[in-house]
């Protein structure tokens, strides 16, 4: 990729919201299957007994992040295991990118837990410049510190962060302001192996009980209690605490899955959401005031507890992304068959509206099983995109349910600009026709082309043609369709130079001190998270105004790559952008060029 010339920086300020204008009669970008390709050879192991025991169920996550500081995003994969077994023969692998082929360093990195993987997350714990990991499990969780020399250490005992419970999605925030990542971990439910689960009011309770010839059924979370979940607030000297319960967000009543942190209400701190299966999803309001603060649960008030309808779904995915371009952060959520997975509109006021059927994803998604969530824009004309993993938690379903498949076709939605979405799953490349039994699903630039890609991360199952598992790296073919501007966010300049051909942006104008927000903790001004993680960046293009923020951690127990992408469409440049870092610092930018990776400093 060549860089685009840097013009005179000047600040605009927003221009009237336009359509980008997408290629005229453009092909769709067509997405390819290139793991074995790049280098990565993965085989998921769930531990499968035939006694339907439910971590089998759930499969695990990814995360794509750059574990080198090199520029180019590695990938992480959590497995499964024997359940009841402590043996070692089954880890979850790190696989690092080298210029867009891959090189499994599990080993060597020190980071092959082979608990039975959940979910994980990466985030800069210690503020050192370099991104750690957390694996959440069926079983006790681990946290890796990374050493900055290619090598991890683990430190889950001395920050306490190894809770045993039935652990799922993961996510790295800043929700207190004062300069490093505390940690939130969603727990599923209460539950033992040495409870027999046969017998059992099963997933699909409509459909008789296993008779002679036919499979046994995996067993109802409801037969379980839920599990509380935990909020681990970052102490600064390596160790953290679980303030959940005094914090508000134990979440006790709920079924946990997927967790996202977004800042919904753009009042400039960090509010999060919770997926809930068969519960009421949880929208945690961040009331500020810290040391002293706490969240509330508006789920049930805003519109995100329940679909359109007000009935409970067994929500396994959620994102957080702006679908019509208006600056708010709206919700996907993916749910069971015959669920549409929905898509809650953020109208503003605080409020949420489902707009499923409205959007027409509603009526395609009523035939799937979905798991992970992504918004994305793939085709670069500057709107977010859906993409949906998808497959049915019963193995061997079709014997008892003719109009359901264990194994299922992931979607893809397409923004149309108007609200709508167009299913081009069957149109978008023989990477998007793949029929898996598919659980996290992250988004990633592998190759650094500027066009985002995917990684699905495949549970093992038993299919009626032969035995499929691993991982899908669908490339993203993007066949010109756009231009592009990735965005790379660090406060400080403690980390290592990366290569990939970036441009670093300088501030136009200064710091304006009016915008330097006073931390909450002893009056003493805050510090940021070194990878400026709960930023949000406003762009500027052809007349859209784009709004974008940093996370760790999404979808199904997933992490995306945490470089913001945004498409530019047809548009010749940049014309601003506006960075509002965690602490409420301003920067703002004038004029930039096209198809780069803009790389700025606070």
């Amino acid at each position: 990729m060549r860089p685009g010339k840097m013009r005179d920086l000047r600040f605009r300020w927003l221009l009237p919201l336009l359509l980008i204008a997408a290629p005229g009669g453009a092909e769709l970008p067509q997405f390819h299957e290139v793991s074995q390709e790049v280098g990565i050879t993965f085989d998921h192991f769930n531990g499968s007994t035939g006694r339907c025991l439910p971590p089998e169920v759930n499969g695990g996550g990814l995360a794509a992040f750059d574990h080198d500081g090199d520029g180019w995003v590695d990938l992480y994969v959590v497995n499964g295991s024997v359940l009841g077994d402590d043996s070692d023969t089954v880890s979850n692998h790190l696989f690092e990118n080298r210029k867009g082929k891959f090189t499994d360093i599990t080993r060597t990195a020190g980071v092959g837990d082979t608990g039975y993987g959940m979910g994980c997350v990466a985030g800069d714990i210690d503020n050192d410049g370099d991104l750690d990991l957390y694996v959440s499990n069926y079983g006790r969780n681990i946290l890796y510190r990374n050493k900055g020399d290619g090598t991890f250490t683990d430190i889950t005992d001395l920050a306490d962060v190894g809770d045993t419970s039935w652990g799922a999605g993961c996510a790295f925030s800043d929700y207190d302001s004062d300069g490093d990542l505390d940690l939130y971990v969603a727990n599923y439910v209460a539950y033992n192996l040495n409870q027999n689960t046969l017998g059992l009011s099963p997933y699909m309770d409509k459909y008789r009980k296993p008779q002679k010839g036919e499979p046994d059924l995996y067993a109802s979370p409801l037969n379980f209690p839920a599990a509380s979940n935990r909020l681990y607030r970052n102490e600064g000297d390596g160790c953290f605490l679980d303030v959940a319960v005094s914090t508000g967000v134990a979440d006790a009543d709920g079924r946990s899955m997927g967790v996202v942190f977004t800042d919904y209400d753009g009042d400039g701190d960090q509010d999060l959401v919770v997926s809930d299966d068969l519960g009421g999803n949880s929208l945690f309001r961040n009331n500020g005031q810290w040391p002293n603060g706490a969240f509330t649960d508006e789920g049930l008030l805003y519109g995100v507890a329940y679909d359109g309808d007000g009935k409970a779904q067994a929500t396994m995915g959620v994102a957080a992304g702006d679908l019509d371009n208006d600056g708010l952060m709206d919700l996907a959520t993916s749910s069971f068959q015959g669920e549409p997975y929905s898509l809650y509109h953020n109208r503003g006021n605080g409020m949420f509206q489902d707009v499923a059927f409205y959007s027409r994803t509603g009526r395609y998604t009523l035939r799937r099983l979905g798991w992970g969530t992504l918004f994305l824009d793939y085709d670069n004309d500057g709107w977010s995109d859906l993409f949906f993993a998808n497959a049915h938690v019963q193995d061997g379903v079709e014997r008892v349910d003719p109009g359901a498949t264990t194994a299922q076709q992931n979607l893809l939605f397409r923004n149309d600009g108007s609200g709508r979405f167009i299913d081009v799953s069957d149109d978008s490349g023989p990477g998007m026709k793949l029929v898996r039994q598919s659980r996290g699903a992250a988004r990633i630039d592998f190759d650094n082309d500027g066009y985002v890609d995917i990684a699905v991360m495949n549970r093992f199952c038993r299919l009626p043609e032969g035995i499929e598992n691993g991982v899908d790296l669908l490339r993203n073919d993007g066949v010109d369709s756009g231009h592009w501007v990735t965005v790379e966010l660090r406060s400080r300049d403690n980390h290592r130079e990366s290569g990939g051909g970036r441009v670093r942006l300088p501030v136009a104008g200064g710091q304006r001190a009016e915008d330097r927000k006073q931390g909450s903790v002893d009056g003493i001004v805050t510090e940021v998270n070194a990878f400026g993680i709960g930023s949000r960046v406003t762009l500027f293009a052809g007349g859209v105004m784009q709004v974008k923020e940093v996370r760790a951690g999404s979808g199904y127990q997933s992490q995306d790559d945490m470089r913001l992408h945004f498409g530019l469409g047809s548009a010749s440049g940049v014309d601003s952008l506006v960075v509002i870092w965690p602490d409420g610092t301003r920067q703002l930018f004038g004029e930039a060029g096209i198809n780069q990776l803009l790389k700025i400093t606070r």
